[in-house]
């Protein structure tokens, strides 16, 4: 079976990402967090950032690689008109080595303005919530998609100056469409996104002659 292979520096172990909704102490509005609100009751743990301070992914990723290597986990914040959203997002530190493995079929590679699966298939970024609900419920069924819940993932790349404001758009409807999820199937469905350091690379497999 086809894996994916990545160099990573000190891998990080990413909780299982639900929905909790929580009203916020300090405002009036609804606060998703993502995994849950339990895993941000160790504040020692994590750092806060807030997405509408940066102004590109270069920035989201240095950031995000200070913190990791700290041994502490980003907390992606920002919030809209109707809610806040604060996300524990994974990424590896770059000062560390090691080699972590995937399979192609857990994972689905988020670059632009498309949704790469398994190596095969390229989506417009406007199919996530039909996208998600095929990867992350597939249970094994399809072997495009996701070998269980728990090892669904997305892998998140952008251009150096993708702009922090279109980053939020994207998250907010990844969000929308997990949140889909959850309402029918239940607040144990975990959502994991990582940051990813380089683009996606398709390799051709070389054709085998047949004799």
């Amino acid at each position: 079976m086809k894996k994916v292979y990545y160099i990573l520096l000190l891998s990080l172990t990413l909780f299982n990402c639900d929905k909790t909704v929580k009203q916020d102490q300090t405002s009036t509005k609804e606060t998703f967090y993502y995994p849950t609100v339990a895993n941000f009751q160790n504040e020692t743990l994590l750092k806060k950032v807030e997405l509408d301070s940066l102004d590109n992914f270069e920035e989201l990723l240095n950031i995000a690689d200070e913190i990791v290597c700290d041994t502490k986990s980003p907390s992606i914040y920002f919030e809209n008109k109707d809610a806040i959203f604060k996300f524990l997002i994974d990424k590896d530190c770059l000062i560390a080595f090691n080699i972590a493995d995937y399979k192609e079929r857990n994972i689905i590679f988020i670059q632009g303005d498309s949704i790469i699966i398994n190596d095969k298939m390229s989506k417009p970024f406007d199919s996530i919530e039909k996208v998600l609900n095929n990867h992350i419920l597939n249970k094994g069924k399809n072997p495009k998609y996701s070998t269980s819940i728990e090892k669904a993932i997305i892998f998140y790349h952008q251009d150096s100056l993708f702009k922090s404001i279109d980053i939020k758009e994207q998250l907010l409807k990844i969000s929308n469409a997990f949140n889909g999820i959850r309402n029918t199937k239940g607040d144990s469905i975990p959502l994991k996104i990582k940051l990813q350091e380089y683009g996606y690379i398709y390799i051709e497999e070389p054709t085998i002659p047949i004799k």
